[in-house]
């Protein structure tokens, strides 16, 4: 009685990825091995529960995926939206404060192997603890990648594109830097135009979403 499980089933996918992922094992299989890698991997996520499929591979919206409840309403993107519309503190934490710790998570978990490739504000669930730490966790986790060494910077730094969207470009750039400072480099001027094509680039998906939800309503 005093706990609580999410079900998730896919809703929906795209014509071509029924072609490209034809082969892959369904999108709860994949959920089911991602979630169980990293908890091997000790990189905090919603204990797996059950996955279930259809024996039938062409019924490919018939599985679903089953896990705890993280028991959190906060992610990192209801940090960063408030810091990106110019709050000082938000939950009360600095924007300084909080991407440390934030960092110090990521790091954690790109030095462990793990390229998450979808590493959104809201993936990133969080908790705060009664020390005023920060404890952070990973859901959606069908498309990560894993490796027995880190991955290289140029997908890491891909990993982070995702993650800071929401934000200002000078707090982007602050992040970056402060992420990047870590093992020696620099945020560079490529880096920041790589930023720029991104934003642009979901920018895109946005009004594509919009145009096809007017069509189909």
């Amino acid at each position: 009685p005093d706990q609580s499980l999410v079900a998730k089933k896919p809703v929906r996918i795209a014509w071509h990825k029924r072609i490209l992922d034809r082969k892959k094992p369904s999108k709860s299989l994949r959920s089911w091995n991602g979630t169980s890698e990293l908890q091997r991997r000790g990189i905090e996520t919603p204990k797996v529960v059950a996955y279930f499929e259809h024996k039938d591979s062409k019924k490919v919206l018939d599985n679903w995926f089953i896990c705890e409840h993280a028991n959190t309403h906060l992610s990192v993107r209801s940090f960063f939206i408030p810091f990106a519309n110019g709050e000082e503190m938000v939950e009360g934490f600095t924007f300084a404060i909080f991407s440390e710790q934030l960092i110090e998570f990521i790091r954690k978990m790109h030095w462990k192997g793990v390229y998450f490739r979808d590493l959104s504000g809201g993936n990133v669930l969080i908790r705060i603890e009664d020390n005023n730490r920060l404890a952070f966790s990973l859901i959606d986790t069908a498309r990560a990648r894993f490796a027995n060494q880190k991955f290289s910077r140029n997908k890491r730094i891909a990993d982070l594109k995702r993650l800071v969207h929401k934000l200002d470009p000078q707090r982007q750039e602050y992040f970056m830097e402060a992420y990047l400072k870590k093992e020696s480099a620099y945020f560079t001027s490529f880096h920041k135009l790589s930023f720029k094509l991104y934003a642009l680039k979901a920018s895109l998906k946005r009004m594509k979403r919009k145009a096809r939800k007017r069509f189909t309503s």
